[in-house]
Formats: C-alpha cells, sequence, structure tokens
C-alpha cells in the first residue's frame, strides 16, 4: 500500500516518525553485532532488496482506496532474518517514495505498516513453527514461506484497513469493498510467491537463506 501525504492528517503522518526512528535504532543496533555484520558483507541484502523493489513496481489500485502492491517482505525476513529484513523494507518504501508512490510526510507509516508489520508478522510464524512443528524443510517451506506469506499479506491489508477507517472519509462499505477485497486477492499471490521461491532458494542456494537448517539425519 502507498498511502499518499492527502489521506492522513499531518499529525498523524509526522507522529509516526517517532517511532519509526526508534524502531530502526533498535534494529541498526542488533546489526551492529559481528554475526550481522558477515551478513552484511554478502551480495544476498543487496540482490533481494532490489528484487522486492522491482516486484513494488507492479501496483494495482481501486479507486478511491490506495495503491496497492505484493510485498516480499516475508520472503526478506527468512532470506536475510527479521532485523536486516526490515531495514531493507526501509530501504524498499524510501526508494518507491523516490519514484512517486505515496510520499515523503508518509514515510514512516508506510514503512511501519507495509515493512516493518509483515516482518514481524512473518517472524512469528517462523518462531511459531521453529517452536511447536518438526525441524525439516516441508514444514519451513509450507508453513514458514507459503502461510507466512499469505498471513503477513492479510495482517497488513487488515491493520491498513483499519488505518484508512480510522483517519480517513472512507468508509467501511467502501473500505471492504476496494481495500479490503483487493488485499484478499493478494493472499494467494503473496503466499505463492514466498513459498516457492524459499523452497528454490532452500534446495539450489540454501546457504543465502539466514533462516534455513537443514536437519541432519538423526540415527535410530
Amino acid at each position: 500500500m502507498d498511502l499518499e501525504p492527502w489521506r492522513l492528517p499531518p499529525l498523524l503522518a509526522w507522529g509516526a516518525f517517532l517511532p519509526a526512528l526508534v524502531l530502526l535504532g533498535l534494529l541498526l543496533a542488533r546489526l551492529g553485532r559481528p554475526g550481522a555484520r558477515a551478513a552484511l558483507a554478502r551480495h544476498v541484502p543487496l540482490a533481494a532488496t532490489v528484487a522486492v523493489l522491482v516486484l513494488w513496481q507492479l501496483r494495482a489500485s481501486v479507486e478511491p482506496a490506495p495503491a496497492v502492491h505484493l510485498l516480499g517482505a516475508a520472503l526478506l525476513t527468512l532470506v536475510l532474518g527479521p532485523a536486516l529484513a526490515a531495514v531493507a523494507m526501509l530501504v524498499v518504501v524510501a526508494a518507491a517514495t523516490l519514484d512517486g508512490a505515496g510520499g515523503w510526510s508518509t514515510l514512516a507509516v508506510n514503512w511501519l505498516i507495509t515493512g516493518a508489520l509483515p516482518v514481524w508478522v512473518s517472524t512469528l510464524v517462523l518462531g511459531w513453527a521453529r517452536a511447536r512443528l518438526p525441524d525439516n524443510p516441508f514444514v519451513y517451506i509450507l508453513v514458514c514461506g507459503f502461510a507466512g506469506g499469505g498471513v503477513s499479506m492479510a495482517a497488513v491489508g487488515l491493520v491498513s484497513g483499519l488505518l484508512l477507517l480510522a483517519a480517513t472519509p472512507l468508509d467501511l462499505a467502501t473500505i471492504t469493498t476496494t481495500h479490503w477485497s483487493t488485499y484478499l486477492l493478494l493472499v494467494f499471490p503473496e503466499a505463492f510467491l514466498t513459498g516457492s521461491t524459499i523452497a528454490w532458494m532452500s534446495m539450489f542456494y540454501p546457504a543465502a537463506v539466514a533462516t534455513y537448517s537443514d536437519p541432519a539425519p538423526r540415527a535410530g
């Protein structure tokens, strides 16, 4: 979703920069750790960020709701890890804004909703799968990839719709028939994109997937 400045009250749009800056500071602190610095040295973060930015160019809009697009946030979370994925999503949102999508005053809101939120949701799915389900590639691909991608898209659709309902003149019927219905259609493509890409990378390029582990066979 690309929220334009005219859709939100200025106080809300600019006020979102405070939690966004706090979150960014926490993320950058995590990226300062030795293991994270080693990950930044690889080409994978840059390539993944550019790929998601290209994906964001495919936008659809059902007036009067804002334009929507696939996210790629769950995919970045699995490939880069949560902290680096959230920062990469900020880069994507900033680049999209520079290209004319959304606006600079709504940069923080757009990042929090379409970047940080889906990364957080997909991280929750990943953590739940690790804690409750067997550690094997099938579970990782099906639950963390396919389900994580779909759930993260649904969460963005729900939260962004509630924001539009609370902060814009759009009523519930309009949001339901335009915004939420469009996001409902995007849940499966997001799930398929995330799951199929993770399946391919886990099979052919597992070292590039930060959250993937291929457990060794256990005797007996």
